[in-house]
């Protein structure tokens, strides 16, 4: 396989999905590259949580969630360990992961690589590999691991980054149509109107965003109060 031809091709595509189309097609090429049974990743979320992104199968997605509920297992060890890769080549036998490895044997996996997605600023998760068989991935397929791992992290960065700057554009805007139709409605100049939403959102322990969403929502209503 073609190592350099794959990364680039994912490269280009995935820049053009979703966020949740984006990690199960990583997850294909990832499945593509090593010859695996399965991919997936997993996804650490806010405050300490994890949770499984769309994998190749409904499977993996099971042996993700079973390294949640055990709190042990390779693809948490990729996230939250003191190295970037990890790789059981016996799961069932494996002292590290006793109870994980045992469980995870009953849906049919033996070997695992994970390696951690992440930037310098930001860990996102762990990308994985799964095989059937025992000792199955080689040196090589764990450095092809790694390679798509920095790819693929680069790529979420960039799609999380342009989605908070949609987000940001976006509240924005609320706030600036709100803020003109308390201009308009009750005879503010800009700063006061701002001031006036600041003290909605402060007195109500509301966001700014949530406050001027909720002054568009009512504007007719508002009208009608000084008609």
């Amino acid at each position: 396989m073609d190592v350099r031809r794959l990364l680039s091709d994912m490269a280009l595509e995935v820049q053009t999905l979703t966020a949740f189309e984006q990690y199960e097609r990583i997850a294909q090429y990832a499945c593509a590259a090593v010859d695996a049974r399965d991919s997936g990743i997993m996804l650490m979320a806010s405050r300490g949580r994890f949770h499984a992104a769309k994998g190749t199968s409904d499977i993996v997605e099971k042996a993700h969630i079973l390294q949640v509920e055990c709190d042990e297992g390779p693809c948490l060890e990729a996230i939250r360990g003191a190295d970037s890769t990890y790789v059981t080549d016996d799961a069932p036998n494996d002292a590290r992961w006793p109870t994980w490895g045992a469980r995870v044997a009953e849906l049919g996996f033996k070997s695992v690589v994970s390696v951690r997605l992440a930037t310098k600023d930001r860990i996102y998760g762990s990308l994985n590999a799964y095989s059937a068989s025992t000792d199955d991935f080689t040196l090589g397929d764990i450095e092809v691991m790694e390679y798509l791992g920095a790819h693929a992290s680069a790529a979420i960065a960039s799609s999380q980054n342009v989605e908070h700057l949609n987000v940001a554009l976006e509240t924005r805007s609320q706030i600036g149509q709100a803020q003109g139709l308390l201009m308009s409605v009750y005879d503010l100049d800009p700063d006061g109107a701002f001031q006036y939403m600041r003290r909605l959102s402060q007195n109500n322990n509301t966001r700014l965003a949530e406050v001027a969403k909720q002054i568009i929502e009512q504007r007719e209503d508002l009208r009608k109060n000084i008609s």
